[in-house]
């Protein structure tokens, strides 16, 4: 592209520099003479304004989607303790049956949604605020004005400007014009990846499993303490003869009760301990062989995928359940290992096993390494981001319960990057720029935050 080189309109009388022209002719300040304005440079003008619109529109599109994103993920589970705090608050005014209690009831019932109205449109003010904020720090590109020879800016949405120093017309030229829509395509493609970086985020902010499933074992459990509490202090006062043994066989009876409950909910509380522990350990290890790093929260897939993945992710495929984890490694081949061996809702959450290598899908290391887990029984996604091997459904289970089995993938993993061949040189170098990439067309560029 040849550097730009812009056209300041001048007057053909005094050739003076004319003001930005509005129609296809335009009056000189200097002298009174009309001068007309080039036909096809006027087209040219309102050509480029129109891609640079059709660009803004899907900046401002993918904005949209963004801030509804973010703000999906504001509302959790503090405004509904609100809610039910209010409505309790509210119920316990009625009782006081006087006109002002019944109007401070009807106050205390209608905040939370009120409350909740001025937060979200304050919010949403706030995330749209940031966005236009944001784009603001697009690239520029600098031109020096023909007439006066000062450095001026021109931004994509104005390709005619007034010289910042002689006032004069500058109009881009074919090269600055090129120049300032690659900016706003630019611009237009990071909104798009701000927008697909919210949606990932708020995908596994849904997509998840409760912290626990653990309460009916509390429910259980704490009223059977009580009576478990109640045998152990019967049992003491017979003991120690301060109860007549003619309540013997109710004791007994009651002791049965108490270690039926003490077993029934003490073992599979604790078989799960265990095996929660075994699949823990079990990712520490494969972390530790393969060099990589472990993040148990449920956006750890997410926060990685924004960092090297170079493509679209279906947000089906971001769901957390019990004993969530991801093992990722931090040098080339760079690679992800999604395991989510328990789903307590599925339809949200699926049960998985996720093997997920950025990077050109076809490059010899990858193929290696999709043979290695494809395998141990993995299905294979090859796609423009890069490979995605996967284990799902009754099978994710079996390695729960076996997670020893992890180590299979590290040894496929050192097995496809033992003996490197010619191309994976290149391959590791791609790997690399997907990690730190910058470009127009990289995630990284702007983060999902």
């Amino acid at each position: 592209m040849t550097d730009p080189d812009p056209t300041a309109l001048r007057c053909t009388s005094c050739a003076a520099a004319l003001p930005i022209p509005q129609v296809a002719s335009v009056r000189c300040h200097n002298c009174g003479e009309v001068t007309r304005i080039d036909g096809a440079l006027l087209e040219a003008i309102h050509a480029h304004g129109g891609r640079v619109q059709g660009y803004r529109r899907q900046s401002h599109q993918a904005t949209e989607h963004a801030v509804m994103a973010r703000m999906t993920r504001q509302y959790g589970g503090g405004w509904s303790v609100a809610f039910v705090v209010s409505w309790l608050a509210a119920g316990v005014m009625l009782m006081i049956r006087s006109p002002i209690a019944y109007v401070a009831a009807a106050v205390i019932f209608l905040a939370p949604f009120f409350a909740v109205a001025w937060y979200g449109k304050r919010t949403e003010r706030r995330l749209r605020e940031q966005a236009v904020a944001e784009r603001e720090v697009e690239a520029l590109v600098h031109v020096a004005c023909p007439t006066c020879g000062g450095q001026n800016e021109l931004r994509p949405d104005a390709a005619v400007r007034p010289c910042g120093f002689c006032a004069g017309a500058l109009v881009a030229d074919e090269a600055a014009r090129a120049e300032l829509i690659a900016v706003a395509r630019s611009s237009a493609e990071q909104e798009r990846w701000r927008a697909m970086h919210q949606g990932w985020q708020t995908a596994a902010h849904t997509r998840r499993d409760p912290r626990t499933d653990l309460v009916p074992y509390f429910v259980i459990g704490g009223l059977g303490s009580l009576w478990v509490v109640g045998t152990l202090v019967a049992s003491v006062r017979v003991a120690f003869g301060f109860e007549p043994e003619s309540g013997l066989a109710g004791l007994v009876a009651m002791q049965v009760v108490s270690i039926a409950i003490v077993v029934g909910v003490g073992t599979p509380l604790w078989i799960r301990r265990a095996r929660a522990r075994a699949w823990s350990r079990a990712l520490q290890s494969l972390a530790r062989r393969t060099g990589g790093t472990v993040d148990r929260t449920p956006g750890a897939l997410v926060r990685w995928i924004i960092a090297h993945w170079r493509a679209d992710f279906s947000s089906t495929s971001l769901g957390s359940g019990r004993e969530y984890g991801v093992v990722a490694s931090s040098v080339v081949p760079l690679w992800a290992l999604s395991a989510a061996p328990l789903a307590l809702r599925p339809g949200p959450v699926r049960r998985h096993l996720r093997l997920v290598v950025p990077g050109d899908a076809d490059g010899a290391l990858v193929q290696r390494l999709a043979r290695g887990v494809q395998a141990l029984g993995f299905e294979l996604h090859r796609g423009p981001g890069g490979l995605i091997a996967e284990l799902t459904g009754a099978g994710v289970e079996d390695w729960y319960r076996q997670p020893h089995r992890l180590e299979t993938v590290a040894d496929a993993i050192a097995s496809a990057v033992a003996s490197p061949g010619l191309d994976d040189v290149g391959e590791g170098r791609s790997a690399s720029a997907s990690a730190s990439a910058n470009g127009d067309h990289g995630p990284r560029r702007r983060g999902g935050g």
